[in-house]
């Protein structure tokens, strides 16, 4: 992560009042690739699906905004707070 980008973030989270007050520095960021609305019925199939296609290219994809943003754990729409947005593209 650009470092510039990540003390903005963090500067952005402190003014917001959100501080990381965890005994060590942690960064982190994750994307959710995709969601399964039920339990999976065979998980060792899936993980031998991926090994064996962990080579194919799933393509491309622009990314023009990222957010900072604080939520709860089920990302409910109702519990998100943006933080700030970062617009980067055009």
């Amino acid at each position: 992560m650009n470092q510039v980008l990540l003390y903005d973030a963090i500067h952005a989270s402190n003014k917001a009042g959100i501080e990381n007050d965890e005994r060590y520095r942690s960064e982190s960021a994750h994307a959710t690739f995709c969601r399964f609305t039920s339990p999976l019925r065979d998980p060792a199939g899936l993980l031998r699906y991926i090994e064996k296609h962990r080579s194919y290219a799933l393509g491309t994809e622009t990314v023009a905004v990222i957010e900072l943003v604080e939520h709860d754990w089920y990302n409910r729409s109702s519990a998100k707070r943006i933080i700030k947005q970062y617009v980067l593209v055009g």
